[in-house]
């Protein structure tokens, strides 16, 4: 009886022990996963339907939302889109006057946005590397302007150039992708070499995770930029894509402190109107966040810290663009409504 006793006793105790592991590992992930963004995108756009004043104001009341919800960093992503440049010389934009004003909110700068690099990145090898010199060119320029007169300190430098797990698949393009980053970085570098600089990354299910993990932290030990990771939860897909499997390769490819996570907050949708139909990035419902933020939980252990974006996040300023919160809310007016 001695003999089966104790085997008895042992695999009891063994059992208690697990037990406790688990629901401490459960825990300490729970707890983890329980922390709220801190930092949100936002898309400067001069809205041809609004006055400069009109926008001022909308962004300043955006901010104060932003401020009062906790959030600690805004990340601009971009400070020129083509010809347009936010933070000219010459003139002190809407941007520029409310960034101004903000005391408490440090900021991110993106450069500057082409607004033909999608396309680009349908063309040859050898254009696509003209594409990308020019953007560089444009990068540096717009890099010492702010330098000169940007409104506040500089926390980074963001690269509006989305990198995406389609469009990078063979050596070629990974050495031009390779040169580029690297090429952008040592030039912000020789300008101040104290601010860090980001960059976003996001996957259509177009490869294979692992090896999108890997050229993330192949480009990121070459150049030591930090990855910005979108989750493209909001984003309307005819394809069934594994968001965890890419999410949790990132998580064990790339050191922790050298990526962040993107929590998006807007689900697109086609809504009819005079003209046909059109694409708006409407606010998601808060069940369908709260699903997102749980599959960054549980593919990486880890909550994400930036959401995209301030447009979504905060309300619409009463009086500035009405027509957009409107057409969002005509749920009968929707030919596609993927999450709500």
């Amino acid at each position: 009886m001695e003999v089966d006793f104790v085997p008895l006793k042992e695999n009891a105790v063994r059992r208690i022990v697990l037990l406790c592991l688990f629901f401490v590992c459960f825990n300490t992930r729970a707890i983890t996963c329980e922390h709220q963004p801190n930092s949100v995108f936002f898309q400067p756009w001069n809205t041809p339907n609004l006055t400069q004043e009109q926008r001022q104001q909308l962004f300043a009341h955006q901010l104060a939302y932003a401020t009062r919800n906790g959030y600690q960093e805004i990340i601009l992503q971009w400070t020129k889109y083509g010809e347009v440049n936010f933070f000219s010389d010459d003139q002190v934009s809407w941007l520029y006057s409310s960034i101004a004003k903000t005391q408490t909110l440090k900021v991110v700068y993106g450069l500057y946005m082409s607004p033909d690099f999608f396309a680009d990145l349908n063309k040859s090898d050898q254009l696509l590397a003209s594409s990308l010199a020019t953007i560089r060119s444009h990068h540096h320029q717009q890099a010492k302007q702010l330098l000169r007169n940007a409104p506040s300190a500089i926390d980074a430098w963001y690269l509006p150039e989305e990198i995406d797990d389609l469009n990078w698949h063979t050596p070629q393009r990974q050495t031009l992708l390779k040169r580029h980053l690297t090429q952008v970085v040592d030039d912000l570098h020789q300008l101040n070499a104290r601010i860090p600089v980001y960059v976003s990354a996001f996957f259509g299910g177009k490869g294979d995770p692992e090896q999108f993990a890997q050229l993330l932290n192949e480009l990121h030990q070459s150049t030591g930029v930090t990855w910005l990771i979108q989750d493209g939860l909001g984003v309307h897909r005819t394809d069934a894509i594994d968001t965890k499997k890419y999410l949790a390769a990132i998580a064990q490819t790339i050191p922790a402190q050298s990526w962040r996570g993107v929590l998006e907050i807007f689900s697109e949708k086609k809504i009819l109107t005079a003209s046909g139909a059109e694409t708006e990035y409407c606010p998601a419902s808060k069940a369908s966040i709260k699903k997102r933020a749980i599959v960054w939980c549980h593919a990486t252990g880890l909550s994400p810290t930036i959401v995209f974006s301030l447009n979504q996040l905060a309300p619409e300023f009463e009086g500035a663009a009405p027509t957009k919160q409107e057409r969002c809310a005509l749920s009968s007016t929707l030919l596609l409504n993927p999450d709500e």
